[in-house]
């Protein structure tokens, strides 16, 4: 018996070894990603998947396939080749333990190809000086210093370990309501040692610790994936998505991704959702809670199948917010979340969604997505009006131009309808004393798209690489708030929940009639990396304005039979009351970043 137990251990060690590569996750939002998405767009590689991240061998596969096209000119393969070479400097294999090594790229690397260990450090400095028409300037930054074990295990898995120290002086003017960046674990900090749970710009320095440890494997040349990390994803054809966004916080997850054929490609991850410890943020209540409660502890859970038929790719997903608890049935990943959270009483929050696009070579790419969180009847008459029906869309374009270095602009927009992602409070808590909440939200942020219910935006980009490693983002939107079900004078947001028992007396939706707040943000950023030291610079200008008009809710809401945190309803049936247009916020702001031994 033995003897048979070493034979299938050396066999499948064997396998592994043969097959392995390196496989750290390439993060959300590095350089490679445009470079991959602008090729698609242009025909030199295939569609490829719309689950990220990538691991390192899978990038590199694609940026080698880019490199040796002839589609490409010399600048391109200039800036594949400088990509391809940071990738060698960080997760490479090559001894790094002399001082001066350690001067040159901020690590220190031992061992070998298949036993390597790097010890490392980095530090990043992100800063937005400007000001605000009402508020008066603004000085917003964000320092961090990050200690890493990183190296890869006998062609087995890959790991990362870090630790990261944060300072920071935060004004709220500096961001979108829901671009607020957290990048610290748990909850602020001021000094000397006094928690922070009511956030607003009077705050003084803030500190905090954060940790994004990663295991990854991967096998069969790529056709099967195990990823244990936090981390952000991003799941979907867009760069923010409905179902899981880049621009949600990291979450500690367990990923099996599934490729058996060219065509086929499913993937499933089971994820512990975390608090960031406020009570309100600029005086608006956040949708967390602090240490002594236990509202929103939850897990998530997200199974995803996609199909590809040449320049056609559909995916289909579902995923659930839970609470934490002893639950065997999501695990299975061959599950049907909408049959288990019936199986369960109904008590957690199922979501479904599908998303569809189109490659058409040398062109560009055309998407759309849909996601279903609630849903009561198939009435054709009422079905996109109802208040029930709660469906977010998104439909977007991406096309490649010949401006610049791998250059691509896309147009989209994103419908994100009253009450999604809200689901509601119960008071009636089968696991325990304290009211729970199954809102899509990790660390107090969503976990879709970045925008507050009931709201539409409108977004063009544009983005190139220009040479000698300069890069350049354009970004413009406008988004748009609408007050029909809004229950205070901020408007609706996640807490918003609907009053399920009283939803026959919802009306129907007017988004356009009571729209009573627009921003209009407009962003430049241009980005310098060295090439023969780890240095990156980058420097932006943003002008966000504001337009609202005041609306009366006296009067207007009514009491709900559940505990929640505004506890009234507004069933949207009484026109509201508003006032005149008026510019109540203008900020003209200058950013300036710095990135060392990143």
């Amino acid at each position: 018996m033995r003897r048979k137990i070493a034979i299938v251990f050396v066999l499948l060690f064997s396998i592994t070894a043969v097959f392995a590569s390196k496989y750290h996750s390439i993060p959300i939002g590095d350089k490679g990603y445009r470079i991959v998405e602008t090729a698609q767009l242009r025909g030199i590689i295939p569609v490829q998947s719309e689950v990220k991240p990538y691991s390192l061998s899978v990038m590199r596969e694609l940026l080698n396939d880019i490199r040796n096209s002839e589609l490409i000119s010399k600048a391109e393969r200039d800036v594949v080749d400088s990509v391809l070479r940071e990738y060698d400097r960080l997760y490479g294999s090559e001894k790094v333990n002399s001082f001066r090594d350690f001067l040159n790229n901020g690590f220190l690397r031992f061992g070998d190809s298949e036993t390597n260990l790097t010890v490392g450090g980095s530090f990043k400095t992100k800063n937005v000086v400007g000001f605000n028409f009402s508020d008066g300037k603004v000085i917003d930054t964000r320092n961090q210093v990050l200690f890493y074990l990183r190296g890869d295990l006998f062609d087995i898995l890959s790991y990362d370990a870090n630790l990261g120290l944060h300072v920071e002086k935060i004004n709220t003017n500096a961001y979108l309501p829901m671009d607020f960046p957290i990048d610290m674990s748990g909850n602020y900090f001021e000094f000397p040692r006094n928690d922070i749970y009511n956030l607003n710009n009077n705050a003084g320095i803030l500190w905090g610790f954060s940790a994004n440890p990663e295991v990854d494997m991967s096998f069969i040349n790529n056709k099967v994936g195990i990823r244990f990390a936090s981390i952000k994803r991003n799941w979907g054809p867009s760069e923010n998505n409905l179902g899981l966004s880049a621009s949600a916080s990291t979450m500690a997850g367990l990923e099996i991704n599934v490729k058996p054929f060219d065509w086929f490609e499913y993937t499933v991850m089971h994820a512990s959702l975390t608090k960031f410890a406020l009570s309100t943020f600029k005086g608006v209540d956040w949708p967390s809670d602090i240490y002594a409660r236990d509202e929103y502890n939850n897990n998530f859970s997200m199974h995803r199948i996609d199909l590809k038929f040449g320049g056609l790719r559909f995916g289909v997903f579902e995923n659930v917010v839970w609470r934490k608890r002893f639950e065997l049935a999501y695990l299975n990943p061959f599950a049907i979340y909408q049959i288990i959270q019936n199986e369960v009483s109904d008590f957690d929050n199922m979501m479904f969604g599908f998303d569809v696009s189109y490659t058409f070579k040398n062109l560009g790419k055309i998407y759309f997505s849909f996601a279903l969180d609630e849903i009561s009847s198939l009435s054709i008459k009422t079905f996109f009006v109802n208040a029930r029906h709660i469906m977010a869309v998104q439909g977007g374009m991406e096309i490649p131009v010949s401006v610049g270095v791998f250059g691509k602009t896309g147009f989209q927009i994103t419908y994100i309808p009253p009450f999604f992602g809200s689901h509601y409070i119960e008071t009636n808590n089968p696991w325990g004393s304290s009211q729970y909440s199954t809102a899509y939200v990790n660390k107090g942020k969503t976990i879709s798209y970045p925008l507050n219910p009931d709201s539409l935006e409108l977004k063009i980009s544009f983005a190139m690489d220009f040479g000698k490693n300069y890069t350049l983002d354009l970004t413009v939107k406008d988004q748009m708030r609408s007050a029909q079900f809004a229950v205070v004078n901020s408007g609706m947001d996640i807490l918003t929940s609907m009053e399920y028992q009283n939803d026959a007396d919802y009306s129907v939706k007017k988004f356009f009639k009571n729209i009573w707040n627009n921003i209009l943000d407009v962003e430049l950023d241009v980005s310098k990396r060295l090439e023969e030291f780890p240095l990156e610079i980058s420097v932006g200008v943003q002008f966000i304005m504001e337009n609202s008009r005041g609306f009366e809710l006296e009067g207007r809401a009514v009491p709900a039979s559940s505990d929640h945190h505004y506890k009234k309803i507004n069933l949207g049936n009484i026109d509201m009351n508003y006032g005149p247009w008026n510019t109540p916020s203008i900020s003209v702001l200058g950013k300036v970043g710095i990135s060392l031994y990143f």
